[in-house]
């Protein structure tokens, strides 16, 4: 059987953490992987490393790789609030774009 992960490395999660406030998302991601390799399975690497890809597709103006993304990061972090409001926008926007006119009732994206 595989092993539980053992706790995050708080040391390193906090460094995966200053690179993503300052927007360094493939230092992040880079770090993050890195704590994987070192406790695969660790929960705090997983969900870092989806928030930041989350991100980097959101750059690139792709929303629905942004909310897959967000989504894994909702299953290593349910109460995550950024993943959550995204997914959910994201939905609702689809369903309204579907409708005839449903585009009408969307708010313009920045």
């Amino acid at each position: 059987p595989i092993a539980a992960p053992k706790p995050s490395d708080s040391v390193k999660v906090k460094i995966v953490m200053t690179h993503f406030a300052h927007k360094r998302y493939d230092l992040a991601i880079k770090e993050a992987t890195q704590m994987l390799v070192d406790n695969p399975g660790d929960l705090q690497a997983l969900k870092w490393q989806a928030m930041c890809k989350a991100r980097q597709a959101i750059v690139a103006r792709d929303e629905a790789a942004a909310a897959q993304h967000y989504e894994k990061a909702l299953e290593y972090d349910e109460s995550n609030h950024e993943a959550r409001a995204f997914v959910r926008d994201h939905h609702r926007d689809k369903r309204l774009n579907a409708l005839p006119f449903g585009r009408y009732f969307t708010t313009k994206k920045k």
